[in-house]
């Protein structure tokens, strides 16, 4: 396993004097890790590592590196919940985008279905518009009830016969 995978997997900070089998070979060898020492921090945030920071620097500073590591934790601990966020808000912003997606689509549907429906509208308006004229220029009364016996259409000869306005 690769150290950092170690690192990220466990939390637990690892130090390796020069090199180690676990190094990627294509970026380290033996003789190019010869006195140096590799540090890698997992930077924790509600028990689970969110990342880990490499760091190196040569054997005879290895002591005043660790320390230094030490003195910036407090630092590493922020740096741990800002990652942390930031990988929150990338997740919240990617169902955003799908939830608005959706949106998109449904206002787009909703749309069609009120063009339609107005389209619907006109031509039962015309519709009706043709049948009151039709019922106007016959010379005789006719008139449409409904099932209760309520006249809901009548020509002005009828309204005419019957005393009563048309809108009526």
């Amino acid at each position: 396993e690769n150290v950092t995978a170690e690192v990220a997997r466990t939390g637990k900070m690892i130090v390796v004097d020069e090199f180690d089998e676990r190094f990627d070979g294509r970026l380290d060898t033996v003789e190019g890790r010869r006195g140096k020492v590799a540090i890698f921090i997992p930077l924790v945030y509600q028990d689970r590592a969110i990342a880990v920071l490499a760091t190196g620097c040569e054997v005879r500073d290895k002591a005043d590196t660790l320390s230094r590591v030490d003195a910036i934790r407090p630092l590493l601990d922020l740096v741990a919940i800002a990652l942390d966020h930031a990988l929150l808000r990338s997740r919240l912003q990617a169902q955003v985008d799908i939830q608005t997606t959706a949106l998109r689509a449904t206002v787009r549907q909703l749309k069609k279905e009120v063009q339609e429906r107005r389209l619907a509208e006109k031509v039962v308006r015309k519709e009706t518009e043709r049948a009151q004229h039709y019922l106007d220029v016959a010379g005789v009364m006719l008139l449409a009830l409904d099932r209760d016996g309520r006249i809901k259409m009548i020509n002005r000869k009828g309204c005419g016969i019957i005393g009563s306005a048309q809108q009526d």
